[in-house]
């Protein structure tokens, strides 16, 4: 496995992506792509739909798939339950699901006929406190 940000997709044949935000192209909590996951977003971006599907991120999510011209999934459903999708139109046929988590991403995937392309987490830099 390896981090988003070290994953090539151009030969990935899926049209559809499911894509985790937390820990997958953002740590948790942040919205802002570091330029390597950016990079790489626009590559996976080049004939497919992608779109964030976040447990955490009701508000982040659309913010970070605006600013990349992507899409979010907006539902109060949680994944791994596949009502996640309820709003989309279309099947999910030939789809994939990137994330970081097998429990949620990865089973997500697997109740959705998905495949899954699990990722390393992304962690946030640790900081550091100093005393007076």
């Amino acid at each position: 496995m390896a981090l988003f940000r070290n994953t090539s997709f151009k030969t990935l044949r899926a049209k559809r992506v499911y894509l985790d935000l937390d820990g997958t192209i953002v740590p948790d909590g942040e919205e802002e792509l570091a330029p390597h996951e950016a990079h790489v977003l626009h590559e996976l971006q080049q004939g497919r739909e992608v779109y964030i599907v976040s447990n955490k991120g009701l508000v982040r999510g659309p913010r970070v798939a605006d600013a990349h011209g992507i899409k979010a999934v907006m539902s109060h459903y949680k994944k791994p339950n596949p009502r996640v999708l309820k709003s989309l139109e279309r099947p999910q046929d030939g789809a994939v699901v990137i994330g970081d988590k097998v429990l949620t991403d990865g089973i997500f995937a697997w109740r959705v006929g998905a495949d899954f392309i699990k990722v390393d987490p992304i962690r946030a830099p640790p900081t550091i406190v100093t005393g007076k």
